[in-house]
């Protein structure tokens, strides 16, 4: 049985990531198109010992796929990671390479305040330089609640209450 409060939000980057899976479709369609073009090609025959015919459609298309690929795989990529984890002890925040490594958590008894400008949340820190968080990759009703999430907790913090207890 679960227990009241926020254990965890997860928030990813899921506008870009549906954006590349999409995008893919159009250089495999390219690479489709130009593979065909180029197996409907008759073979290269040698004239005056140098090759005829056009191999750089061959290429493109190996090309085309490769961007395809590259885009679909970073796409999902998006869409799977997550960006900023919300716990009890704070947030996580999390690149999209190598998160184990690069990491950064912020602890909620280091954040005095939170502002939120256009597409991005500026987290200022107690004797620690300000974290500058880019939230264009979300969507606005995830944006409203990690914003409302971090006030709450902010707010909790100021009154007085204890990390466990359940957010606002």
């Amino acid at each position: 049985m679960r227990r009241g409060g926020c254990q965890e939000l997860r928030f990813t980057r899921n506008r870009w990531g549906a954006l590349l899976c999409a995008l893919a479709f159009l250089p495999f369609l390219a690479a489709m198109t130009a593979g065909a073009a180029w197996l409907a090609l008759p073979c290269p025959c040698f004239v005056e010992g140098e090759a005829s015919g056009d191999g750089m459609l061959g290429w493109a298309a190996l090309l085309l796929l490769l961007v395809a690929i590259a885009a679909f795989c970073t796409g999902s990529a998006f869409l799977r990671r997550s960006y900023i984890v919300a716990t009890v002890l704070g947030l996580d925040i999390l690149p999209l390479f190598r998160p184990a490594k690069r990491m950064i958590l912020v602890g909620w008894n280091e954040v005095e305040g939170a502002v939120c400008k256009g597409s991005r949340l500026i987290l200022n820190r107690r004797g620690l330089p300000p974290i500058v968080l880019s939230l264009s990759g979300m969507r606005e009703k995830q944006r409203g609640l990690l914003l409302r999430v971090v006030e709450g907790r902010l707010r909790q913090q100021r009154e007085g209450g204890a990390p466990g207890e359940p957010c606002p």
